[in-house]
């Protein structure tokens, strides 16, 4: 409800607008991983170069108007990383690299995790798992504001308990990172390699964290607009299982106790959309056997001048009224 003071016969009002952040998880399918025939990608250097470049033209068409880009299996090789920052020059790039060897040929592993940022890097950690998997956690300075921390993740494919266990530790690092830094939002996404109901998703929902889709869901419910938390097909998997594992977490608290309906932080911060970006580029999966998801947040600013103002009906009605 917009406030009103009154000091002298004039009305002033703090009309504090709200600035957005956009994050996009989206598994790029690394070469090595993938089968052309009776080889991997990774082995002829046209194959995956002509890939990559329509891969890092899709993510600029996309996903470059997001302010924070994570994108899974990302392919250690020069090369690929100087397509993507040519597509993406108003980002920068940090990355965290799988530890071991490559079963099928022993060679060092050439996988990983990529955060490309256009909010400036203040912090960068990498949680190391068991099987040498790792996160990506990362502070990110908002100008004139507190910083938010965004963390990504790419949980294995066969084993549920062990999803369930990096999750967890990759929200931890999230959390503590978000404590040390006093972020006021943080974010936790990637390839999950499950669905929503499945334990490593309920699992960050009991320690406080909210499943964007859903919460978009529950906001578009309350509005009377109607909603789904299912945001449709996110990966085709190599058993032809159809499967929406792509996944957007949020949370403002570093001990748990999540909000309702998608408001995280009690200063502002909400959560305005989460969606799947359409695939019609590649309908069939073949340059990447996953699509984008993308959640948007809005925060108040904390700083504002004064101006007499009128309430945007079409805005959060968050103004801080002074004398």
């Amino acid at each position: 409800m917009l406030g009103w003071a009154i000091l002298a016969g004039a009305i002033v009002c703090r009309a504090a607008k709200p600035t957005t952040l956009q994050v996009a998880t989206y598994n790029v399918l690394n070469p090595v991983h993938k089968s052309v025939g009776n080889i991997r990608e990774a082995d002829d250097d046209e194959l995956w170069l002509a890939r990559g470049r329509r891969q890092a033209a899709f993510v600029a068409d996309a996903l470059g108007a997001a302010d924070v880009i994570c994108l899974q299996e990302w392919f250690f090789e020069p090369r690929w990383a100087q397509l993507f920052e040519e597509a993406l020059p108003s980002h920068r790039l940090c990355t965290a690299r799988r530890r071991g060897v490559h079963p099928h040929d022993g060679s060092e592993r050439r996988d990983g995790l990529a955060i490309f940022s256009r909010l400036p890097l203040e912090a960068v950690a990498a949680p190391v798992f068991d099987d040498g998997r790792s996160g990506l956690v990362a502070t990110l300075q908002r100008r004139g504001d507190r910083p938010v921390v965004v963390a990504t993740c790419h949980l294995p494919f066969a084993d549920a308990a062990a999803r369930q266990a990096q999750a967890s530790a990759c929200a931890a690092a999230a959390e503590r990172q978000a404590r040390r830094d006093d972020a006021s939002l943080t974010v936790l996404c990637g390839d999950f390699n499950e669905n929503a109901a499945a334990p490593a998703c309920r699992g960050l929902e009991a320690r406080g964290w909210t499943n964007c889709a859903a919460a978009a869901a529950t906001q578009a419910l309350d509005s009377g607009t109607g909603g789904t938390t299912f945001l449709g097909t996110t990966h085709l998997a190599h058993t032809g299982d159809a499967l929406s594992c792509d996944h957007i977490f949020a949370t403002d608290r570093t001990e748990g106790g999540q909000r309702s309906s998608g408001c995280f932080d009690a200063a502002g911060a909400r959560l305005v959309a989460a969606r799947r970006v359409a695939d019609a580029w590649d309908p069939d999966f073949v340059d990447s056997d996953h699509t984008p998801v993308v959640a948007e947040f809005s925060f108040r600013e904390t700083k504002a001048a004064p101006a007499a103002a009128t309430a945007d009906p079409f805005l959060p009605p968050w103004p801080d009224c002074i004398a």
